[in-house]
């Protein structure tokens, strides 16, 4: 009988089973705090609202949604473009801008300097003093001598013929470089005249001013000669440059001249040979001129590469160093003659390199003294003249082969040749 009462309520229950729960709204009467039901996929919870309880609808938490990776642009590779560089020659090199040919060395007034490459690109760099040539080394001392210098107050007397071509304000400036930089035109001094023209008609009356005894013969010489340049000693000593063609402003004898010809006096005044006859050595005094005259290029607004040009002058007149070591006739008469500016320039440089501004300046001050020659030159350098001329041979010729010495390797032939 329970077994039969079981089954019907069973049967019972499976017929009429317990109601859902009614739908449940936001505000509506809830029996107890905190209960929680879900109508229509909304959450509500049991509330007390005021005396009341009622259904309040809860925020029911959405699944995060995860973004939808937008594809990203991969960055355009960037074009390394190399800047554009102002291309300057060896004659107008300005530090920073691009050069032609690595190694090319030029002489500026910030510095020595030389084509250089660097990320790819030539330009003109400073040499750092460390690094130094034997070039650089020597117009080192010659640019620290130049500055060092006072800049104005030059006893100069420039008497230029008013119809000169443009060369003749190159002349001029370069003699003021020449006078700046030797001091042997200070304030006060008498000044030398210079004599400018390209006229012909224009000298005699400016020669007659000088009351010079050689003018007829020198009339004569500026006539045959086009090209014409130099100092006259004597008790009433002068400059003249007389360049009447268009070729003759134009190559590094030209460019060099004006303090190369100031050279000639200041060798002069130094050795105390104005008016009297001291003791020469060829290639020291045109060499030194010709070093000189180059090396204030820049100055005399003549170019920065005159160095290169004498270098490059090398390889057609090549002759010993040693064969201009004598003061004699045949020597200036020999056709060799015209070798002696390039070969002495380069020469008298590396002789600067190794004893500076002052070991030249000591010198002259021997030679003024009494000494002779030889003397004078193993004062300043150590050397005879003819041991200094062959030493300095071999780094001509080591210029003139393109396989220049290191500057510490003419200082250890330097070295070697003073213990022999």
């Amino acid at each position: 009988m329970k077994k039969i009462a079981i089954i019907a309520i069973t049967a019972l229950a499976l017929l009429f089973p317990e109601p859902a729960e009614a739908a449940v709204k936001a505000g509506q009467v809830c029996k107890k705090v905190n209960q929680s039901a879900t109508s229509n996929g909304k959450k509500f919870t049991c509330v007390k609202s005021g005396k009341k309880l009622v259904w309040r609808a809860s925020a029911v938490p959405q699944p995060a949604s995860t973004p939808t990776a937008s594809a990203t642009p991969s960055p355009e590779p960037i074009k390394t473009e190399q800047r554009q560089l102002e291309i300057t020659s060896s004659s107008a090199a300005k530090i920073g801008t691009g050069c032609s040919f690595s190694g090319t060395h030029v002489g500026l007034l910030e510095g020595p300097a030389q084509c250089k490459e660097a990320n790819g690109q030539k330009i003109w760099t400073l040499i750092a003093k460390e690094n130094d040539s034997v070039a650089s080394r020597a117009y080192r001392h010659v640019l620290e001598k130049y500055l060092a210098a006072p800049e104005g107050n030059l006893a100069m007397d420039i008497r230029m013929d008013p119809n000169t071509p443009d060369w003749g304000k190159k002349i001029e400036k370069g003699m003021f470089a020449g006078a700046r930089f030797w001091g042997t035109s200070p304030s006060g001094s008498a000044p030398v005249p210079t004599l400018i023209s390209a006229d012909l008609k224009w000298w005699p009356a400016q020669l007659d001013a000088l009351n010079y005894s050689g003018k007829e013969e020198y009339l004569k010489r500026i006539a045959a000669g086009t090209c014409q340049a130099g100092f006259h000693g004597g008790p009433n000593p002068f400059w003249s440059f007389a360049f009447r063609e268009a070729n003759c402003v134009t190559n590094v004898g030209f460019k060099q001249v004006p303090a190369h010809e100031y050279t000639h006096y200041a060798q002069a005044v130094l050795s105390g040979s104005l008016n009297s006859q001291k003791p020469r050595v060829p290639w020291m005094e045109e060499g030194l001129a010709s070093f000189i005259g180059g090396a204030l290029g820049v100055a005399s607004d003549m170019g920065t590469d005159l160095r290169f040009s004498w270098a490059s002058d090398l390889r057609g007149n090549l002759v010993a160093v040693d064969f201009f070591s004598k003061d004699e006739r045949s020597v200036y008469e020999s056709p060799k003659w015209g070798s002696i500016y390039p070969v002495g320039a380069i020469a008298t440089e590396g002789l600067v390199a190794l004893i500076g501004m002052d070991g030249v300046l000591k010198y002259y001050a021997g030679i003024k003294d009494g000494m002779s020659a030889d003397q004078a030159m193993v004062n300043a350098f150590g050397l005879s003249v003819s041991k200094a001329a062959k030493l300095l041979d071999g780094y001509v010729i080591s210029v003139s082969s393109m396989s220049e010495w290191s500057l510490a390797k003419l200082q250890s032939e330097w070295e070697s040749a003073k213990k022999s």
